[in-house]
C-alpha cells in the first residue's frame, strides 16, 4: 500500500509520497522509487497508488494528450479510466486498482487544484479488500476536488515531495 498526500494552499498545491514498492504479499522490494511525477509540459504533476508503472505511464500520456491542466480535469473523468483500463490489460492482464492524484495550476480559475481519481479494472483481484478498508465509500471513476488535506497513508518511511505553485507575476 502507498502513501500519497495533497495539501492545496491559496497560492500553491503541494503532493507527498512514499517510495515504497511492495511485492503481492506486502514485502517491500524497493525503497526509493519515485512515485510523483512532474508534467514537463504542464503546470502538473501526478501520483498513484497501485502498480509501480502507473504514475509515469500516465504522465507522460496526460503531458502528450492534453494541452492544460484545465483541458484535462474537464476530460478527465472519461479519458483515465479507459486509459487506466488499457494500460491494466496491457501489463496485469487487466488486474489493477489505484488511486491516481494530481496537482495543478487550473490558468481559467487562476488558482492551484488537487484531484483525486480511484481507478479499479472488472478484473481486479484485490478490490473486495480495498472497498472494505476504505469503508465501501469508493467510487470508481469520479474525479473529486480536493480541498484540504488528503490522500491515503501506510509507509511514511520513506517521503519524496512536489508542489506547484502560482505563476511569477
Amino acid at each position: 500500500m502507498s502513501s500519497t498526500f495533497v495539501l492545496p494552499q491559496r497560492s500553491s498545491v503541494h503532493m507527498m509520497t512514499d517510495g515504497v514498492v511492495y511485492d503481492r504479499n506486502g514485502v517491500i522490494t524497493i525503497a526509493n522509487l519515485t512515485k510523483a511525477a512532474a508534467l514537463p509540459s504542464l503546470p502538473a504533476a501526478v501520483a498513484c497508488t497501485g502498480p509501480a508503472f502507473l504514475t509515469s505511464s500516465l504522465a507522460s500520456r496526460i503531458d502528450v494528450d492534453f494541452a492544460s491542466f484545465d483541458d484535462f480535469v474537464e476530460h478527465a473523468e472519461s479519458w483515465l479510466p479507459a486509459t487506466f483500463t488499457a494500460l491494466a490489460e496491457k501489463h496485469r492482464n487487466g488486474d489493477a486498482f489505484s488511486t491516481f492524484y494530481i496537482i495543478g495550476w487550473l490558468e481559467k480559475q487562476n488558482r492551484p487544484a488537487a484531484y483525486a481519481m480511484d481507478l479499479w479494472t472488472d478484473r481486479s483481484s484485490r478490490i473486495e479488500q480495498v472497498l472494505a478498508n476504505s469503508g465501501g465509500a469508493t467510487q470508481c471513476s469520479r474525479l473529486i476536488e480536493q480541498s484540504t488535506i488528503s490522500g491515503n497513508v501506510a509507509e511514511p518511511r520513506a517521503c519524496r515531495a512536489v508542489w506547484v505553485q502560482a505563476p511569477p507575476q
